[in-house]
This record gives C-alpha cells, sequence and structure tokens, in this order.
C-alpha cells in the first residue's frame, strides 16, 4: 500500500481526522476476470490517471498475468482464493467469493489507515478527475446509485461496484460489521444486499454520512445509453462506466467493445503476454 498510494487528500471538515498515510485504488481480479481488469488499466494509463491502483489477485494465474503486466499485485494466503471453474450466475460460489476478497482487502487498507477507492473488475475511467469525482461530496464515503429501487437495497440503494470509503473510524465500524457478515453473504449470496442494510445501520448508530455519486457522472450498466448518448456528443460528462447487470466476461467484454471501451490489443492473449496487450 505504501508503494502505491497517493498523497492524502486535506480534509473539508474536522470530522475526517486522518490517518494520514493516503489514498488507494484498490480491484479484485482472478484468471477468468483479469482481462476485464487489464481493460480498466489500458483506459486509466491513456487517461495518465492509474496511479494508486493496487490490485487484489485471487488466484496464482491471476496474480502471474498481473505481474507480466507490471501492475501492482498483492496476493495472500490468508485472503484465500476464488472458487475455480466458470461462473455460472450471479450468487454462485464463485461469485461469492469474491465478495469476501472484496470485503477483507478493503477493510484491511482501511485499517491501516488509508481512503479507499473501491471497484470490481468490469469498471473503465473515461475522465482523468475520477478521484476528484469522489471526494467531491464532504462525506465519510461516496457510492455508485445502483439504480434499483428495491426494499432489499434500501434507503440509499449503493452499488458495492464503485465507492469511496475514507479512513474514519465510522468507516472501519461499517467493514468490521461486513467482515463478520460474511456467513450472511453466503446465505444471501450477494454483497450489496448486506452491505446496504449495514450502511443504513452505521449512519443511523453511528453517523457515517453518505453520499450517493451524480449517476449522470458514475454510471451503472443499467444506464448504458447515457455513455453512448455521451460518447457520440462529446460531452465528456461521464467519468466512470461499470458494467454490471451484464452477463458473464465474455458478455461485458462485448457491451464495452460495443461502446469503444476495449482498450486491449485486438488478438492478443493475456495469458500469454500481458504486457503486449496493453496499449
Amino acid at each position: 500500500l505504501a508503494r502505491v498510494a497517493l498523497p492524502a487528500r486535506g480534509a473539508a471538515a474536522s470530522r475526517f481526522a486522518r490517518r494520514g498515510l493516503g489514498r488507494v485504488l484498490l480491484t479484485v481480479a482472478d484468471s477468468r476476470t483479469v482481462h476485464l481488469v487489464l481493460n480498466f488499466v489500458a483506459s486509466a494509463r491513456r487517461l495518465n490517471a492509474d496511479a494508486g491502483l493496487l490490485v487484489i489477485a485471487a488466484d496464482a494465474a491471476a496474480q502471474r498475468i498481473l505481474q507480466r503486466a507490471r501492475v501492482p499485485t498483492f496476493r495472500h494466503a490468508a485472503l484465500g482464493d476464488v472458487a475455480g471453474g466458470d461462473y455460472g450466475a450471479y450468487g454462485d460460489r464463485a461469485f461469492v467469493d469474491a465478495m469476501w476478497l472484496k470485503t477483507a482487502a478493503v477493510y484491511a487498507a482501511s485499517v491501516l489507515g488509508y481512503d479507499v477507492l473501491f471497484q470490481d473488475a468490469d469498471v473503465v475511467w473515461l475522465r482523468p478527475d475520477v478521484w476528484d469525482a469522489v471526494y467531491a461530496p464532504a462525506t465519510d464515503s461516496a457510492w455508485m446509485d445502483d439504480g434499483v429501487r428495491t426494499d432489499r437495497f434500501a434507503p440509499f440503494f449503493a452499488n458495492s461496484g464503485f465507492y469511496l470509503l475514507r479512513a474514519t473510524w465510522r468507516s472501519e465500524l461499517l467493514l468490521a460489521h461486513l467482515l463478520n457478515s460474511y456467513s450472511v453473504v453466503i446465505s444471501r449470496q450477494s454483497h450489496q444486499a448486506v452491505l446496504n442494510p449495514a450502511l443504513a445501520e452505521a449512519n443511523a448508530m453511528a453517523g457515517l454520512s453518505v453520499s450517493i455519486l451524480d449517476p449522470d457522472v458514475v454510471v451503472n450498466g443499467g444506464a448504458r445509453n447515457k455513455v453512448r448518448a455521451d460518447l457520440r456528443s462529446g460531452a465528456r460528462r461521464v467519468a466512470v462506466f461499470h458494467v454490471n447487470f451484464t452477463g458473464g466476461t465474455a458478455e461485458k467484454r462485448e457491451a464495452l467493445r460495443g461502446l469503444g471501451l476495449w482498450f486491449l490489443r485486438e488478438g492478443c492473449d493475456v495469458a500469454e503476454d500481458a504486457a503486449a496487450c496493453l496499449p
């Protein structure tokens, strides 16, 4: 973390008593999603905006590929590996294993004193000022709007695939709750379904402040037409696109390719020569 972290941002108010160690961008990759992470790296590098990234490798294959591509990577036996085999569907065993890594890695970084911007593997950046956008709200946390308005994700409807948590005791309380609720994640087969009630509880009981990021700037996969319109018009309003609400990794790749947001070189094999795939 110390090797990749960006300098700490100045606090907007005294409530953000900082531990002062900086800010990091975390994501998780295994051998099935590593090409999506490399596509993010390519999207950010073309904007000169990939500093601060640390990828948590969920298996040895992903670690090897990322290291060959010279992407800062961390893997430890204590975090475990994602189950083998193909992803079957939302909520299957491999999907839920990845939720453990999402929770444990963010918790560890936060407890060590770093602000954490976490994103899923299937995210691309379209503007270089993403850090500015997520730090704009003067709150403990800032979250992508999931877009779904059901009781399951009420009251904040936060998406767990893109969010900022400042290194405050209130954030640590939220993450400790999630870490100790992993059995519930397994039962419900969803990290996000457990996160949103925990977020509401931390807000009510500890004063954790919550902001939902502008859905026209940080866009979920259910609103990809916003991205298409933004690219066609050249307005450059969209800063982040998360390809959720899309099937498997192949479908996500095709969705990004259809929008002109697939940045890896065509015809290359990330398993054979990941570095050559990056522009």
